[in-house]
């Protein structure tokens, strides 16, 4: 909330804005008292809201998340493409105005080289996120259950990896642009770089320009660096925090 709630403020004063900002934060279920697709069931619910009920246009509206919220993001973004069949489908009279991501976990796999390079320096550990997965996909039902290896899934819907390019292909009739942001000191680096190349392949083959799905690497930076800054009361803003904020107002001219 603190990371949010300074990004809005200093949006919504900016001079040159011309369109202000506010968030919606979807307080989705979190595992292990709800298990894969649930939380993908609350985004949707949560989006058909805003458009139908509010009347919004999908070009009024941005979505972001981090993390776990950044799977969750990328979740829906499948689910328009291709529908879950145990989820309400979306269906958008426009694209999106916008998605940005902070360090998503794109990746159920530990076996990233970054995993062994950026142990030391990252807040994540593999053992903490092979019994997370394990709690988000079902396999185990409590966090004093220990899983003794990396988790088998199948879905793409829950992991964004998995997926061919051809999946994203239709990705710019569903967001007009995106940006990624991963800590070059984190775990999920890797992982992330991969699907940052991926979707650009993707969305250049779907007749989208490559360069609206940016991917920003923040130097010597953990996981969601720009939102844990701020939770630690660094008030001088990073340059990955300068770049994000400048990204979002050239979405809002």
């Amino acid at each position: 909330m603190q990371y949010f709630d300074r990004l809005v403020h200093d949006l919504n004063n900016r001079r040159d804005r011309r369109s202000s900002v506010s968030v919606l934060l979807l307080a989705y279920t979190v595992a292990p008292e709800a298990v894969f697709p649930t939380q993908l069931q609350e985004a949707s619910n949560a989006l058909l809201y805003l458009l139908n009920d509010c009347n919004r246009s999908p070009q009024d509206i941005m979505i972001t998340g981090d993390s776990a919220g950044g799977n969750l993001a990328l979740a829906l973004l499948s689910h328009i493409l291709h529908p879950h069949p145990e989820v309400p489908k979306v269906s958008l009279s426009a694209p999106l105005r916008g998605v940005f991501l902070y360090s998503p976990w794109v990746s159920f796999s530990t076996k990233h080289p970054s995993y062994t390079h950026n142990a030391t320096k990252d807040l994540l550990d593999a053992s903490t996120l092979i019994k997370w997965t394990s709690m988000f996909l079902g396999t185990i039902t409590s966090d004093d259950e220990a899983p003794v290896a990396d988790v088998a899934n199948n879905d793409t819907h829950a992991e964004p990896l998995l997926a061919e390019p051809s999946w994203w292909q239709m990705l710019p009739e569903v967001t007009d642009e995106m940006l990624i942001f991963a800590g070059g000191d984190e775990i999920f680096v890797d992982g992330i770089r991969e699907l940052g190349d991926v979707l650009q392949k993707s969305w250049k083959e779907g007749g989208g320009e490559e360069q609206r799905v940016k991917m920003l690497v923040g130097r010597r930076e953990a996981h969601i660096g720009p939102i844990m800054d701020v939770m630690i009361g660094i008030k001088e803003k990073s340059e990955s925090q300068i770049a994000i904020e400048g990204w979002l107002m050239s979405r809002l001219v």
